[in-house]
């Protein structure tokens, strides 16, 4: 956002410069004595000052301009936005987050004229959900400054809560926060800050639960959530635990291969790996007999009321020479991620039972969001 070119020559510019006038014009006259000050006749000018200027939580967020001296890039592909203006929007899902190699790390805002400074709601982080403040740094301490001038430091608890600033009541046109110091994340070395509201009335209330309350039922809904999976495995169906991660205790893994830690019936330990030589058509293969499930760890935004879909695909060996294959979709399911005890969501699904495809045929599984695969993988089957 560029510079913004300040209004028109109002009545009370005129008035508030007529009275900085008479105190220069005073200033200039000789040093008064004991005795030529109790001459002076008692006048304060305070009052008429402030009435002359609008507070901070009577201006409008379309009229400031917001500085920075650096944004975050994104680079991934959900779209968020981390300019200076995301810590204005009363949306704690959005942030201002500066770049790793500033070292001034400074927010700003200028309200294009002179005004009192009042209340303000700091959200010290990326407050997005609890996990993503504690990923990420979050503000310890701050410098705060009135028209390029250092006013104090201010210190912050890590908590979740917006915390609230009484700032000193000056006239001001320009406010600064340059950032001295952070609670390290436990992720991430971005440093965020969710939101400075001068505005909301939860801020002059100083009503912590109300600025959260008003971010599930106006905001939450809508945020950007980076939905992915990780950990995509082809793994043997009597290897899924009840929430359907990959139980490590019945395998013991040798390199990019697993083995059963039991015999099976038939007096042998059964096995499946990775497929790594550059000859391999797959990503994964299972030992032929064995059932085959797909199994993925979820990110920290994924609830269990997210929907995902399944997709199954088979690839028919068509010519023994070329190795090209005929694919089709077999099936496509719907699936909920289940959460395990220490609350990590899992999904997962057995490959559903189809017409054989014929010797040699390869499977894919594709994880669906939103008309999106988040997550592909593929195997086969060996004798």
């Amino acid at each position: 956002m560029g510079p913004k070119l300040t209004g028109p020559f109002s009545m009370k510019k005129l008035l508030t410069l007529m009275v900085l006038s008479f105190f220069i014009v005073a200033c200039q006259g000789p040093t008064p004595t004991e005795e030529t000050l109790e001459d002076i006749p008692s006048t304060d000018f305070a009052p008429a000052i402030d009435e002359l200027l609008t507070g901070t939580a009577d201006t409008s967020r379309d009229d400031v301009t917001l500085l920075s001296s650096s944004e975050l890039i994104d680079e991934t592909s959900y779209g968020f936005s981390y300019g200076a203006e995301s810590a204005i929007d009363q949306d704690l899902s959005t942030a201002w987050c500066r770049e790793a190699n500033d070292l001034t790390q400074r927010w700003g805002i200028d309200f294009g004229e002179t005004v009192l400074a009042g209340t303000v709601g700091i959200q010290t982080g990326f407050a997005r959900s609890e996990d993503i403040f504690a990923q990420n740094n979050r503000v310890k301490t701050a410098e705060l400054h009135f028209d390029g001038e250092l006013v104090e430091t201010l210190e912050f608890e890590d908590t979740y809560d917006m915390q609230f600033v009484d700032l000193p009541d000056w006239p001001v046109k320009e406010i600064s926060l340059y950032i001295t110091d952070v609670y390290p994340g436990s992720k991430y070395d971005d440093t965020c800050l969710s939101e400075v509201d001068f505005w909301s009335d939860y801020v002059q209330e100083k009503d912590a639960d109300a600025a959260q309350i008003y971010y599930i039922d106006e905001k939450a809904d809508e945020a950007i959530r980076p939905i992915s999976i990780n950990n995509l495995m082809i793994v043997p169906t009597d290897s899924l635990t009840y929430c359907g991660s990959f139980n490590s205790k019945l395998y013991t893994k040798d390199g990019d291969m697993y083995q059963s830690t039991e015999e099976n019936e038939w007096g042998y330990n059964t096995v499946f790996g990775q497929n790594t030589n550059e000859y391999s058509t797959t990503d994964w293969w299972l030992e032929g007999g064995l059932g085959a499930a797909f199994t993925a760890k979820m990110s920290s935004d994924v609830t269990e009321k997210d929907v995902f879909t399944i997709r199954w695909t088979q690839g028919k060996l068509a010519d023994m020479e070329t190795g090209e294959r005929e694919w089709s979709v077999y099936n496509e399911s719907t699936a909920y991620p289940q959460s395990c005890d220490d609350g990590t969501l899992y999904l997962s699904m057995e490959q559903p039972s189809n017409d054989l495809p014929g010797p040699f045929a390869n499977f894919e599984v594709e994880v669906i969001y939103e008309d999106d695969v988040i997550g592909s993988t593929s195997f086969n089957f060996v004798q």
